[in-house]
């Protein structure tokens, strides 16, 4: 006997999962469907099998092959419109010599074939069929025989008034290859409504077999998820992928449960999964091969197919997810909810109930769905972000994106151009690097690959080299466990500013990059040692005479190994004794430990007091530090005693008149300090690429006074020109303080949506309008009783930032309170 798999449906009422694949690929607990209907033939001893294909035809033939994976020979017939059920079979007639069973590759049964085969030979019927006893007929076609089998009539779909039995049709058969003479040849021919009325009005054999056991045709979502649930609960006799750890909870081996997740069963856990603790995975869940459930994510009743991920404290509630789906932090998505292929839904997205969202669509963060999204993307969240691209690292910022990225900052440079490209020390950086760089040699870019660096020596690189046009740095982020950035750098060793940003993207968005053939495709170059060019150049702006003289007792913690490096030769330099302490903690690229506490501890194996603690962060950027009696200062703060060493030094010696950039939440005593050693103000942008652009220098070096000294772009030459200023002038780090304790600044973020932005701004210009001090960004609020309250959209993330200042510790936190309940009133009138 042969046997015929039906497998050419389009499955239109599973969209939209069935849009990028036919329906009989859909997994159950990570295997097609057809896969276990392909085993059941297989161990019911038939070998030779006809797939009848219409609908992605591919995708079938390239899984299953010829079949010889699982000991059986396929044979393919493809329709090249549709042919109906019995139409289909016809077109492969040729292979069907032999009486054979026919049956879908989209349902889920364990029925016992072989009994079902041998009562068609004993009956020598022309067909018989498969029936099963159901609770409700009316979705099936239904069947009525005689005591000896002989089927006497039947009824396709009933209505209420024509249900006369409760045993249906399957949709399995065993036929005699006789019964295709009756079927035309590539004509749209069906067995329920054509052939099986003809042959029982002509008298033929056709038998009835009430098979047992389960059997589930699976036409919709809701019947998909209950087959899942149905085989976890062990009512279906089938074998189950993966161990059973404990009672109805199965995981593949290669799984990673870390402990403090909690995992309730029925549940399935395909290999390579991760759980992460705080999670919450079950009952009723299906995590698929390849995908990530974060901390304090929920999956109830739901199914997550392939290489998708669940953010930090998202939600997901009887709802379907499809292949690479990628929810991000505090997503909701309700009951009965269907996902597509490659849906990326942004931050704090929530889904409704029963609705649909069509494969590689994208949804803005903070977005209310209540409807299908079918065609496009609601709110395209934008790819570039003030310093570059920032991602999800692997989910969203992909080595794949990273090539297409490389070629869109190649293009916009122009081709032979030279570009000088680092990557920090996570291993995932250094794939994306590599993924980088491959997209610009193919452009015509020449790349200079800095290797393990840190983003002040790729800028430096830049900056100090005419011939190259731009660089690029790769990272972590080291405000998630999860996100990965791309920094992008003009010429002059700055971040893009904003017209350059958006050329990149639209390049980007458009594919629209040049084509260069093999011979002109760009070369790596190697061009020197930037690293120690860097610390030549950074040691001639520094008085070694007097920091040696000053014989600094340190106490250093750094968790960035280029920090470390660098540090380890200044302090070589300068000749000091220091109590370091090194080393990546937690996650690479990340601070996962107290700073201050940490600190503090190294602080006090120095033995004695009049130390400086330092602690470099973990991207290299911020440091915190401890005065010479023991008070904290963060980066704000040790970016504030920065600004106020370079005030206090006077301006530079070759300009008239200094100038000094500060930001609108900048504590007043800076601004009177500036003032008074004769500077001229100017507010510095939210965007750092413009700040620098617009208010460039004219001495050579002025890079080096904005982001080593005044900004704090590197904590190393930061901390190493402050030092340097308390050498010079004989004081103390506490003494600097001192200037600023008379200071009270606080900031929070208000989360906002996207689409409200703009209205709360302007309401918020409209009730303070007596008061404003004229910002280029953000509402900024004088007090008549003292001080002022800044309010600043963040430039990539849904967020209102906040700053205050006030007399006291208790009026900034009372001012923060106030504006927070007052934004939230606003947030919610603008919804």
């Amino acid at each position: 006997m042969k046997a015929v798999i039906m497998a050419g449906g389009q499955g239109s009422r599973l969209r939209p999962l069935t849009e990028g694949m036919p329906k009989p690929m859909i997994p159950i607990l990570g295997r097609p469907m057809m896969e276990y209907i392909l085993e059941a033939v297989r161990d019911a001893g038939i070998t030779d099998i006809l797939v009848t294909l219409h609908y992605r035809p591919n995708l079938i033939q390239d899984y299953f092959g010829d079949g010889a994976d699982w000991g059986v020979n396929i044979e393919y017939a493809i329709e090249e419109r549709p042919l109906g059920t019995a139409g289909s079979v016809k077109n492969g007639a040729h292979f069907l010599d032999e009486p054979f069973l026919i049956i879908s590759g989209d349902a889920l049964m364990d029925y016992d074939l072989p009994a079902l085969m041998d009562y068609h030979q004993r009956s020598e019927a022309l067909v018989t069929f498969c029936l099963a006893r159901v609770q409700d007929p009316s979705e099936f076609g239904i069947v009525v025989t005689d005591d000896d089998g002989r089927v006497q009539r039947f009824q396709e779909k009933p209505g209420p008034s024509e249900v006369f039995t409760d045993t249906v049709n399957t949709g399995i058969y065993v036929m005699d290859p006789r019964v295709l003479q009756d079927v035309p040849r590539d004509t749209e021919f069906d067995f329920s409504h054509d052939l099986f009325p003809a042959l029982l009005e002509r008298g033929e054999p056709l038998r009835g077999y009430v098979a047992k056991g389960y059997w589930n045709d699976i036409g919709n979502v809701d019947q998909l998820a209950q087959s899942t649930w149905d085989l976890l609960e062990g009512l279906v006799d089938l074998p189950i992928p993966g161990e059973e750890i404990r009672p109805k909870v199965y995981v593949e081996g290669t799984a990673h449960v870390e402990d403090g997740c909690t995992l309730q069963g029925p549940a399935w856990i395909g290999r390579d999964a991760i759980l992460r603790s705080g999670s919450v995975v079950g009952p009723y869940a299906v995590v698929g091969r390849h995908s990530e459930v974060d901390s304090g994510a929920r999956i109830r009743r739901s199914i997550l197919l392939d290489s998708s991920y669940v953010g930090e404290h998202a939600e997901v509630r009887g709802s379907f997810c499809g292949n690479r789906v990628l929810l991000e932090q505090e997503v909701e998505v309700e009951q009965g909810a269907v996902l597509g292929d490659d849906v990326h839904l942004g931050r704090r997205v929530s889904i409704e109930a029963d609705v649909r969202v069509w494969p590689h669509l994208e949804v803005e963060a903070d977005s209310l769905i209540d409807q299908n999204v079918v065609w496009e993307s609601v709110g395209r969240p934008a790819l570039f972000s003030e310093y570059g691209v920032a991602g999800l690292a692997n989910l969203r910022l992909t080595p794949e994106t990273a090539a297409r990225i490389g070629k869109a900052f190649g293009s916009w440079l122009g081709r032979n151009q030279r570009v000088v490209v680092g990557h920090g020390s996570h291993a995932f950086s250094h794939v994306l690097e590599k993924a980088f760089v491959s997209g610009l040699l193919s452009v015509g870019i020449e790349v200079e690959a800095l290797g393990v660096s840190a983003h002040a020596i790729t800028r430096f690189a830049v900056a100090r080299n005419i011939e190259f046009e731009g660089g690029a740095f790769v990272r972590q982020g080291p405000e998630h466990a999860q996100v990965a950035v791309i920094e992008l750098y003009d010429r002059n060793g700055h971040p893009l500013p904003r017209k350059a940003r958006r050329k990149v993207e639209a390049t980007y968005r458009r594919a629209d990059f040049p084509k260069v053939d093999a011979d002109h495709v760009g070369r790596l170059l190697s061009t020197g040692d930037h690293e120690a060019r860097y610390v030549s150049e950074l040691m001639a702006e520094l008085d070694r005479t007097a920091l040696v003289a000053m014989e600094p007792k340190l106490a250093v913690l750094s968790r960035n190994r280029w920090s470390t490096r660098v540090l380890d030769i200044l302090l070589d330099e300068i000749q000091t004794e220091a109590v370091t302490v090194s080393g990546e903690t937690g996650t690479q690229g990340r601070d996962t430990e107290d700073p201050g506490q940490r600190l503090r501890e190294i602080y006090a194996l120095g033995g004695e007091h009049r130390r400086i603690g330092l602690y470099l962060s973990a991207d290299g950027r911020g440091m915190w530090l401890l005065d010479e009696y023991g008070h904290l200062y963060d980066p704000d703060a040790a970016n504030h005693l920065l600004t106020m060493a370079y005030l206090l030094d006077g301006p530079p010696a070759d300009l008239e008149r200094g100038t000094v950039f500060l930001p609108p939440q900048a504590p007043d005593a800076i601004r009177e300090l500036a003032g008074a050693q004769g500077f001229e103000v100017r507010e510095r942008r939210l965007g750092l690429a413009e700040t620098i652009t617009e208010n460039r220098g004219p001495r050579p070096y002025r890079w080096l006074d904005f982001e080593h000294f005044y900004l704090g772009m590197a904590a190393v030459p930061a901390f190493f020109r402050l030092l340097d200023f308390l050498a010079r002038h004989g004081t103390d780090l506490a003494d600097l303080a001192a200037y600023l304790h008379d200071s009270h600044t606080g900031g929070i973020d208000v989360e906002c949506p996207w689409r409200d932005m703009g209205w709360v701004m302007r309401h918020l210009t409209e009730e303070y309008a007596d008061h404003l001090e004229g910002v280029s960004d953000g509402v900024k609020v004088r007090h008549p009783e003292g001080g002022w309250t800044y309010v600043v959209p963040a430039s990539s993330e849904p967020v209102l930032r906040v700053y205050v200042e006030g007399d006291n510790e208790a009026e900034v936190q009372e001012r923060l309170e106030r504006t927070r309940r007052n934004l939230v009133r606003m947030i919610r009138e603008a919804g």
